[in-house]
């Protein structure tokens, strides 16, 4: 009877861990997920960019308007140095960054800088952002891994082929 015992005591101290390692478990994973939804914080890497010739400096912000709002953008601020255009994130964004609250919704602004070369020489440089609680006291810029620019780089090229077709 003594080995039968021994045998329980064995027994019970291994399955009596079993639950302490499934908890172990659940917070290791909890905690690598968490560390890999945050974004290291750091700057703007490759941003959209493009250069158009032979365009008047209110022909290339006009059309950079057209495109911008075309694709869903509101024009919030011109002046020399640029346009600044926002629009509400998908409902992706909002799910990724945490905009579940109609308080807290993911928004993008995208400032595209008109910075001359020479008279009709422009380079155009967008700089997309995604803002938590935009407009509020609180407006967080959202820091991302990796800035996706694809989208803004397929509007940029879309003005520069709009100011290289001749005026109709």
């Amino acid at each position: 009877m003594h080995s039968a015992s021994k045998h329980t005591a064995a027994t019970a101290f291994k399955t009596g861990f079993r639950p302490l390692r499934s908890v172990m478990g659940v917070l290791l994973v909890a905690g690598l997920l968490a560390a890999g939804c945050r974004a290291p914080d750091r700057t703007e890497v490759n941003p959209a960019t493009i250069e158009v010739r032979g365009a008047a400096r209110a022909q290339v912000g006009d059309t950079v308007r057209d495109v911008f709002q075309a694709s869903g953008f509101s024009l919030v601020n011109r002046d020399k140095a640029g346009l600044v255009f926002e629009r509400q994130a998908s409902g992706w964004s909002n799910f990724a960054y945490g905009g579940w609250l109609d308080s807290q919704s993911i928004w993008v602004r995208a400032e595209v800088q008109v910075l001359p070369l020479d008279d009709l020489d422009f380079q155009l440089v967008c700089h997309p952002h995604l803002l938590m609680s935009k407009g509020e006291a609180l407006e967080e810029e959202i820091k991302t891994a990796r800035p996706r620019s694809g989208p803004f780089q397929k509007m940029l090229d879309d003005v520069g082929r709009r100011l290289a077709q001749p005026a109709r």
